[in-house]
């Protein structure tokens, strides 16, 4: 009996782990939608959420898929600095608070530029984009990053 009650038991942690993991594990899909005042798009993302994957970003890539992008999660609001170190490709950069409200843009940052591209205001996430997406899509600030898509 007393075998069987310490299965049971572990068991139900293992559940309970579970209900409480899911909810995070499922907080993201691969897309997002970026709503601007004229349309919605859907945004492949990857998503660079450990110091790792933030460290590494896009560096040494040579392509990114159109509607495809990373989105850099920074767990909290904090005063953010990115650069193209080592990226290959133009990217354009959406800084967004925690509600996703877009606060600032760079456009067409240089592949290998050393310059500190960083907002006034801290921010939670940095979207990723192809150069041109911007002016392509009239992304402004005052636009949302919406995920998971609803």
């Amino acid at each position: 009996m007393g075998k069987r009650k310490d299965v049971l038991r572990k068991s139900l942690k293992m559940l309970l782990l579970l209900w409480v993991l899911l909810p995070v594990q499922m907080a993201f899909s691969d897309e997002l939608i970026l709503k601007t005042s004229i349309d919605r798009h859907v945004v492949q993302i990857e998503l660079a959420d450990t110091p790792e994957k933030r460290t590494r970003g896009l560096m040494h890539r040579t392509e990114m898929d159109a509607d495809a992008g990373m989105l850099f999660d920074f767990k909290l609001e904090k005063r953010v600095a990115m650069w193209m170190k080592n990226t290959l490709i133009g990217l354009d950069m959406l800084f967004a608070k925690e509600d996703g409200t877009i606060i600032f843009i760079k456009e067409n940052a240089n592949p290998g530029d050393l310059t500190t591209i960083m907002p006034d205001e801290p921010v939670r996430w940095v979207l990723e984009l192809n150069a041109g997406y911007v002016k392509r899509n009239q992304v402004r600030t005052g636009d949302r990053l919406i995920f998971p898509p609803q």
